[in-house]
């Protein structure tokens, strides 16, 4: 169930939009969370891993990652006052969704957000080797 929800959610990118510098960052899978979560997962799983996801609450935030044959998307879910808030690191990008609608932020703004979802992320599942 939870890897069907992590899933929607990361779906919901609007793939067949048109990327807009301005809403959305590219993540080299090569140098970035990529090799951290090859890493992450072979600490945690040394039998090997085909499917994983996992969610946890930290403060008043809702975290998931997932993770599938080098798919992966992190998310961060929270209410602010304006509204439900979902932020998305994935093999496509960052993405923010306010109320389930795309949004657009500034790029300092989303590498702030992305730096922030993907430290949380980054210590959740830290290697411990």
């Amino acid at each position: 169930m939870l890897i069907v929800a992590i899933l929607s959610a990361c779906s919901n990118q609007g793939s067949s939009e048109v990327p807009n510098a301005s809403n959305e960052l590219r993540i080299n899978p090569e140098t970035q969370a990529h090799p951290f979560v090859r890493r992450s997962l072979a600490t945690h799983y040394p039998n090997g891993v085909e499917q994983k996801g996992i969610s946890f609450q930290f403060g008043d935030r809702f975290y998931s990652c997932f993770y599938d044959q080098g798919t992966y998307c992190f998310t961060r879910s929270y209410d602010s006052e304006e509204g439900s808030i979902r932020d998305t690191i994935s093999n496509a990008g960052f993405f923010r969704f306010l109320e389930g609608e795309r949004v657009e932020l500034s790029a300092s703004d989303s590498i702030k957000n992305m730096e922030v979802l993907n430290g949380v992320i980054y210590f959740a599942f830290y290697p411990t080797d």
